[in-house]
């Protein structure tokens, strides 16, 4: 077949059937093995059915751990027996990825883990310090708007539209969460403050 050529429905169908069936042919085939098994008269050739019988039996969903201890002890009668459970599939399957339980993940020994960061104290002046220079700015933008060109000269000015500011970036906005959680400030939006 080409590489890359699509295979017609036809053919979708066969190759779907053959891994629907693939369980019975290696039955099939396992219990041609077991027969030849019975009539081996030489070790050499049960050696070698042996390693085809482990062979085939990787290539079906059985789980290992079930079928090794069998193989290994070189039994045809429980292998036998086996493959009856495999025709009727009360076998154990082999598990899947998804069925696997995930292993836990390590805890972080104590040189591992970060040390918990206290929360942030910040003294009296360097708030009022925040909060001083959050009023200038806030002034200025205002005033800012007031006497903005759009407006007549004649006219007496007006109130400003500005609501809220984007606070100085001198400060971590940690400071300017305190000084919302004390009252003298708050929010506007996103990331702006204004006065209560």
């Amino acid at each position: 077949m080409a590489k890359g050529r699509d295979l017609s429905s036809h053919q979708s169908k066969i190759v779907k059937r053959y891994y629907q069936n693939i369980d019975t042919a290696m039955t099939q085939k396992l219990g041609e093995m077991v027969s030849e098994l019975y009539l081996a008269d030489s070790p050499a050739k049960q050696k070698s059915l042996w390693d085809r019988v482990i062979k085939a039996l990787n290539n079906t969903d059985a789980d290992p751990a079930h079928w090794e201890k069998i193989t290994k002890a070189r039994s045809i009668e429980k292998l036998a027996l086996f493959l009856g459970d495999l025709n009727l599939g009360n076998y154990p399957r082999k598990p899947k990825p998804e069925d696997r339980p995930t292993p836990p993940k390590p805890m972080p020994t104590p040189t591992q883990a970060e040390p918990a960061q206290p929360a942030k104290q910040f003294d009296g002046p360097y708030l009022r310090h925040a909060m001083n220079q959050f009023k200038r700015r806030y002034k200025l933008t205002r005033l800012d708007d007031v006497s903005r060109l759009g407006r007549s000269p004649l006219s007496g000015g007006g109130n400003s539209n500005i609501v809220g500011i984007t606070p100085p970036p001198e400060f971590p906005r940690e400071v300017w969460e305190e000084l919302v959680r004390q009252g003298r400030l708050k929010k506007a939006g996103s990331n702006m403050y204004a006065m209560p």
